[in-house]
């Protein structure tokens, strides 16, 4: 809606059945609510219920990538979970795209993945620019690109390996010709600190970005400290830092440091003077790093290294053994590993001293352990900053209601929850009807598939999303012609199967459903419509979706 040309708008709002499209579907709504004061209380009055498809696999709003493959001068994927094998048959599947589809998009995730970047030509990559902004036509409500360059040959290395690929050519050429009057931010997910280096080295042509992007604010990207010690030294660093303390560029602004591998102290080290850099040419710069390098870690906290003017991001991996063994010690039989594990767990003792906002706890196999250390496993779920804001507990395969109260007083500023049980057979029936009441600033909660469940929520509450895996009437096998099948779906009210993740809730009025190809619907009931935005543009790229980015 182009609320510049009032004449215009008012005239098309005069006509009825335009009148109640914009009224009725929810970005439009959202559009027409930002013009004045009267709109906006017509529009929060709505109680709106939209049934959309999205295409997808197992389709979670969160995790919805687009991927591009490039191989031998020919470009194939897959947009909206459906493949297209060649530029004309993205070009058909583009067409057949429900408009829907494409309203719903506020933060568009590609990820470009190349076959062997040493063969490919700037033709290449100008007919990826050309297919880009064809799709880009097509989502009038998409505010952020989140473009994840990877490699195929990344998933035969070993996760402790570091190769530095070069995407510098085809950075460029999309940043110089790709188009769009809507993006305000775009995100560059990629390994390598020698594409980073090439971006400062004023090699970017900020003037011809700012026209073919009208709106843009910025650039960001991760500096990404994934690398093997035998590969890598000091120094590519300290030319990365040269480059931006020269650089005159105004649109690139580094958003994290990210250090996946069980780097050497050395390493932290280079992370440390590269944070205190960005702390003197940047704001909001945040430092991430994993709670399974706990030696170094512990040392690095124990240093004084981190600052309080730090976001720290913690991933806890439940299947590493030192991560469970922390809170086990007495399994170690000889005193080296005995103070080894003291050490790492003087590290959870430690954080509530250190800023912590977001913690990451995952397991993506069954913990068969005794009771009593599952039992300390949870506690120490309880051990981290105060600070913290956002929770992601995804895969395990015990109950937390024993320790809602002690998770709700430990981080009293919590605005962001997702309790993702073990996938299949995932319930909730352990957990009280009150468990997140507890949690009084809780804004955005995502759960599983709730079955017969009905919870209570605190009234801060402003977005509950239900990933439900109940809906029976879809099928499998996403292809272009069978998008006019997928359009003629009906809502379906799940809760007649025992199922309540699509039932009306309470204290929310209003519910977007999406569903897929597969048997996947995302429910995100919402209080007002700005809700729903806010969850679409903002919770589409918390710090979480890093860990999808792997």
């Amino acid at each position: 809606m182009n609320s510049l040309n009032k004449q215009a708008m008012k005239a098309a709002l005069s006509q009825r059945h335009i009148f109640k499209d914009c009224i009725t579907i929810p970005f439009t709504s959202i559009a027409l609510s930002n013009t004045n004061s009267a709109y906006f209380n017509i529009c929060h009055a709505q109680k709106l219920r939209t049934f959309v498809g999205t295409g997808g696999n197992n389709y979670q709003q969160s995790r919805l990538k687009h991927m591009f493959y490039i191989n031998d001068n020919n470009i194939c994927g897959n947009l909206f979970g459906i493949p297209f094998r060649s530029s004309s048959e993205f070009n058909e599947l583009v067409n057949s795209v429900p408009s829907e589809w494409c309203e719903s998009v506020t933060v568009f995730k590609v990820e470009l993945n190349i076959d062997n970047i040493h063969l490919q030509t700037k033709r290449t990559y100008s007919m990826l620019s050309k297919m880009l902004n064809i799709i880009f036509s097509k989502l009038i409500n998409m505010e952020k690109l989140l473009l994840l360059s990877q490699n195929h040959l990344l998933r035969r290395i070993a996760v402790r390996e570091f190769v530095d690929f070069d995407y510098k050519d085809m950075l460029l050429e999309l940043l110089h010709t790709m188009q769009s009057n809507q993006i305000t931010e775009i995100h560059l997910f990629y390994y390598g600190i020698k594409l980073t280096t090439h971006l400062f080295s004023n090699n970017m042509n900020e003037e011809k970005i700012k026209i073919n992007f009208p709106i843009l604010k910025q650039i960001t990207f991760d500096i990404n400290l994934r690398h093997d010690h035998d590969l890598y030294d000091n120094e590519n660093y300290k030319e990365c830092l040269n480059a931006m303390k020269n650089s005159l560029n105004t649109l690139l602004k580094p958003n994290g440091l990210l250090n996946y591998t069980h780097n050497s102290y050395e390493h932290l080290l280079t992370m440390i003077k590269i944070n205190e850099f960005l702390g003197e040419k940047f704001k909001d710069n945040k430092l991430f790093f994993e709670i399974s390098d706990f030696c170094n870690a512990v040392k690095f906290v124990e240093d004084g290294h981190c600052s309080q003017n730090n976001d720290l991001y913690v991933a806890l991996y439940l299947d590493d053994p030192e991560v469970v063994n922390l809170l086990s010690s007495k399994e170690y039989q000889d005193k080296r590993k005995l103070d080894l594990s003291r050490q790492k767990l003087s590290l959870l003792e430690n954080a509530p001293k250190l800023n912590v906002t977001e913690l990451f706890i995952v397991s993506h196999f069954d913990l068969n352990l005794p009771n009593q250390k599952i039992i300390q496993l949870r506690e120490s779920f309880c051990l981290f900053s105060p600070f913290l804001t956002s929770l992601i507990v995804r895969n395990i395969n015990f109950s937390l209601n024993d320790i809602g109260e002690k998770l709700a007083f430990a981080y009293p500023n919590l605005k962001k929850f997702k309790l993702f049980l073990k996938a299949f057979k995932p319930t909730y029936d352990s957990y009280d009807n009150d468990f997140f009441t507890r949690f009084t600033k809780l804004e955005v909660l995502s759960l599983a598939c709730i079955q017969s469940k009905e919870f209570e929520y605190p009234s801060s509450l402003r977005i509950l999303e239900l990933n439900c895996e109940s809906y029976h009437e879809t099928f499998s096998g996403p292809a272009i012609e069978k998008i006019k099948q997928l359009e003629t779906i009906k809502p379906h009210l799940s809760y007649d199967i025992n199922c309540f993740c699509c039932k009306p809730k309470q204290s929310f009025p209003s519910c977007s459903i999406k569903y897929n190809f597969n048997k996947s619907v995302n429910c995100v009931h919402y209080k007002m419509n700005k809700d729903l935005k806010l969850f679409y543009t903002v919770n589409m790229c918390p710090v979480w979706n890093k860990w999808s980015y792997l």
